[in-house]
């Protein structure tokens, strides 16, 4: 409960709002939830027609695979570059043929690969549709009867390509930690959480493809536990294998089996990996103890220790990271990173920045959370691929630039309601700054095919309130600035909606001759839960901040 007792004036604010049944607000509130199901109805193709999925032109193609080797495949390590190049150049020359000879894993990691480059391929996600298509194909294809050929590298590299794809298509980005129980056993059953060296005879190969990927299952094993709340179904005791060594693509093949791994001080393209890999006990440590159900409560002196111990590795992350002999590592890297540590102080801090504004005792958490959540706007910030995943991507994507927003508004108003004295309150500039840019960022989401409208309308109601706080306004002239700011917002985004609507409903007009001929239409995934704009206390709980207990 403690990030909606944060926001709890608003919430009151919107609950009010929704009392007064002829609000202008309302009906605009009801036509944006409309259109958004219209939307999001034209993204979720007919199953029969999944595999009639429309390609991109070979150089878009190629875009798409270049903007995903230089985002994500440089932090979670899931191909091997050049057998990937292989078997997409194959991919090519048999669609160039008319034939199908790639068989069909390899042609949904291809699309897949194209899904999750996508959203880094231009500032408007132009793509989203064909990306959700190529996705939901994806889903199809691996959600089939369970068969002993699913239980293969390139059937389990194609499911892990999938959890990436849905963080940053949108598709069930809130439901990926379910999913994500179904490929740890996966890869369990095919026995990834052994080292290697402990099975019979492997080639180097395939040693280093088996850890790269456990690698990669930990890291989202860990991500989906903060997302949601839910525990990390993963302990320290449940697996033996080791970091990948330090090597390039290009030495690993299946002919040469006596590569010695790089110094840790010359970077190859698993050297983030690795580095990450070291802060994974620390960070699994987090996500176990803020998501315990158990009635014993972390005390605020073991939070010290945990935040000492995170901090440290931390240093010693940046340290290696900004030490490489040979190389800088890239900037998308260093942010990338800095990014998913950092979220972990924020999350470790969070449930007691409610008591930090009015109990000194927690001064320290109230710091480090403004510092953290300053610093995390900062990261996601820019004009690089992190800041269009920002932008066009979902899960943390989304959650981490809404949560630093939101607790950077609940500082500023704490602030104002602090400050005593006869004139206008004043507000640190930097933080009324970045609040300023969120309410740009939420609607540059919006116009780039983000539906849900909540958080750009919390955060233009919350600019509202803090000007009327630092206005010295009245509580019902405050409320009057809410109401109209409230309207503003969904001026905008209704103009914005309806235009996507319209867009989806002629692309959609354009095939109903065809679908005529086809199956009835099948909705894929978990249907939204009714009440696009519930005001209950936990309104924003399960949505923007972490599921965490004090």
């Amino acid at each position: 409960m403690n990030g909606a007792m944060l926001l709890r004036p608003m919430l009151e604010s919107f609950e009010r709002l929704v009392q007064d049944k002829s609000s202008q607000a309302l009906t605009m509130l009801s036509e944006c939830k409309s259109l958004a199901r219209n939307i999001k109805a034209h993204r979720n193709p007919d199953i029969s027609v999944l595999s009639l999925a429309s390609l991109p032109t070979k150089e878009i193609a190629d875009r798409l695979i270049d903007g995903y080797l230089r985002s994500s495949e440089s932090i979670f390590r899931v191909l091997h570059i050049p057998s990937f190049k292989r078997e997409y150049q194959g991919f090519w020359s048999a669609v160039a043929d008319g034939t199908s000879n790639t068989p069909a894993v390899y042609r949904l990691q291809v699309k897949l690969v194209m899904a999750i480059g996508a959203a880094t391929f231009d500032k408007d996600f132009s793509l989203r549709a064909t990306a959700v298509q190529w996705v939901q194909e994806a889903e199809t294809w691996l959600s089939r009867p369970s068969s002993k050929s699913r239980l293969s590298i390139p059937a389990l590299q194609a499911t892990i390509l999938l959890h990436i794809a849905r963080q940053t298509t949108g598709i069930g980005a809130d439901l990926i930690w379910i999913s994500t129980g179904t490929l740890i056993r996966t890869a369990i059953a095919m026995g990834m959480h052994r080292d290697p060296k402990k099975l019979p005879k492997t080639s180097l190969f395939s040693t280093e493809i088996r850890r790269r990927l456990w690698n990669t299952i930990l890291e989202i094993a860990v991500q989906s536990s903060i997302d949601s709340g839910g525990p990390p179904m993963i302990s320290l005791t449940d697996f033996d294998t080791e970091p990948p060594d330090n090597l390039d693509d290009m030495h690993l093949t299946t002919e040469d089996e006596h590569i010695a791994p790089q110094a840790v001080d010359i970077y190859t393209q698993v050297s983030v990996a690795i580095a990450m890999r070291r802060t994974f006990p620390i960070r699994l440590a987090i996500a176990k103890a803020l998501n315990d159900l158990r009635p014993t409560k972390l005390s605020y002196h073991d939070l010290i220790r945990i935040d000492a111990e995170l901090r440290e590795a931390y240093k010693q992350l940046s340290r290696h990271l900004h030490g490489f002999k040979d190389h800088t590592t890239g900037p998308y890297e260093l942010r990338f990173v800095d990014l998913i540590i950092r979220r972990y102080f924020l999350a470790l801090h969070l449930p007691l920045f409610g008591p930090a504004l009015h109990d000194a005792t927690f001064a320290y958490s109230r710091r480090v959370v403004i510092d953290t959540a300053t610093k995390l706007w900062q990261t996601t910030s820019g004009a690089d691929d992190l800041a269009s995943l920002s932008v066009c991507g979902a899960g943390f994507f989304r959650t981490i630039p809404i949560q630093a927003a939101l607790v950077i508004a609940a500082e500023l108003r704490a602030q104002l309601l602090e400050e005593e004295c006869l004139g206008p309150r004043t507000a640190r500039p930097d933080l009324v700054a970045i609040l300023k840019e969120s309410k740009d960022w939420s609607l540059k989401r919006i116009e780039a095919g983000e539906t849900n409208i909540k958080g750009h309308l919390s955060i233009c109601a919350l600019i509202a309130q803090i000007d009327a706080i630092a206005q010295n306004l009245s509580d019902n002239e405050g409320y009057q600035s809410f109401v109209a700011s409230v309207q503003q917002a969904l001026h905008r985004c209704l103009a914005i909606l309806q235009a996507a609507s319209h867009v989806a409903t002629i692309s959609d007009s354009a095939n109903e001759v065809e679908e005529d001929w086809e199956m009835p239409d099948f909705q894929f995934g978990v249907p939204e839960s009714e009440g696009f704009f519930s005001f209950a206390p936990n309104w924003l709980l399960g949505d923007i901040l972490p599921n965490v207990a004090l």
